[in-house]
């Protein structure tokens, strides 16, 4: 007996040689790399990029190359994909010109809640800067935070999330995120006599977590900075 459940589903054939993705034309589809790909395109013109049903979000196909087309009418929603960039400059680094890389823990959160609609542990460059995409969010007023490798976590509310925001926490790099940071991990949003002690037990050693100033070695200099913010909490 033919199953009437077969017209619900994709109907998508994958030939390798062409490279060439077919889909039924009965659901519509959008990509998780907005930039690689246009809505009224039928063709990507970017090295890779996913398709997604609208139905659990299942991927019916991914590119390899550039060669990768789609047919049959597939249309391509761009929303639940917003651009951001960040600007997340630590305090007290040495030399302070292009040492200002970091791990930083994002956060996009509803205005005034503290549960992560989005949550991503993303690497800053050397300019204290990220360029990325934040997925599964429309457009609109969101609490943003960041909290930088052995740094104190800084929220920004009510920010106008869209296709390209910059956000900057960091008023330019006159306000820098704050230091010392260093227990556990990814940290406990403290700086106290546990930060201390995980940083003394690294006298002189260059370990990324402790050495704050980021010169190679945790010394003395790293103390004083971690002294500097000692009982100080982040934003929630």
């Amino acid at each position: 007996m033919k199953s009437k459940l077969l017209p619900l589903f994709l109907m998508i054939g994958l030939l390798s040689s062409a490279s060439l993705v077919y889909a039924s034309q009965s659901l519509n589809y959008r990509v998780d790399n907005p930039e690689a790909i246009g809505p009224s395109s039928t063709s990507s013109n970017s090295a890779q990029y996913n398709i997604l049903s609208e139905v659990g979000d299942t991927v019916v196909g991914q590119s390899d190359s550039a060669l990768f087309s789609v047919r049959h009418g597939v249309t391509y929603e761009e929303s639940g994909v917003l651009g951001i960039d960040l600007i997340v400059i630590p305090e007290k680094r040495s030399p302070l010109v292009g040492n200002n890389d970091s791990h930083v823990t994002v956060e996009v959160r509803a205005t005034g809640s503290t549960v992560p609609l989005f949550s991503a542990l993303v690497d800053t460059d050397v300019d204290g800067e990220y360029h990325g995409l934040l997925t599964g969010l429309a457009p609109g007023l969101y609490d943003v935070t960041a909290k930088a490798y052995s740094h104190l976590r800084r929220k920004l509310s009510n920010i106008a999330l869209g296709d390209s925001v910059t956000v900057d926490f960091t008023a330019a790099g006159t306000d820098p995120v704050l230091c010392g940071d260093v227990n556990l991990l990814l940290g406990d949003n403290k700086v106290n006599s546990l930060d201390m002690t995980i940083l003394v037990g690294q006298w002189f050693v260059n370990d990324e977590r402790s050495d704050l100033n980021q010169d190679g070695i945790v010394n003395s200099i790293d103390m004083t900075n971690m002294v500097t913010n000692f009982n100080l909490e982040g934003d929630e």
